[in-house]
């Protein structure tokens, strides 16, 4: 893998990893992740016909429920060594 020099743009385009999503799905991901800082790259291409769209957002919200999870377990089991005495 290509190393890229500090303050470089990094990879562009179909050099990115990830699936792409269609534009209803970003902004489904938008909604769900709130505001902060978001690295975007578009494409005038409309392939929602695509199946590895749809996986792209499967994918996506496997990963956003996991740290969901996480971060709900994690908080319980502060909770619980407070309560411990720990």
């Amino acid at each position: 893998m290509y190393s890229f020099p500090l303050h470089s743009a990094g990879p562009f385009g179909n050099d990115v990893d990830g699936a792409w999503m269609n534009a209803s799905t970003f902004l489904r991901v938008l909604a769900l992740e709130g505001l902060g800082w978001k690295d975007i790259h578009a494409t005038y291409n409309d392939d929602t016909n695509n199946p590895l769209a749809f996986r792209g957002f499967y994918n996506y919200m496997l990963s956003y429920l996991l740290r969901k999870a996480k971060h709900k377990i994690t908080k319980k089991l502060r909770r619980a060594r407070t309560v411990i005495g720990r």
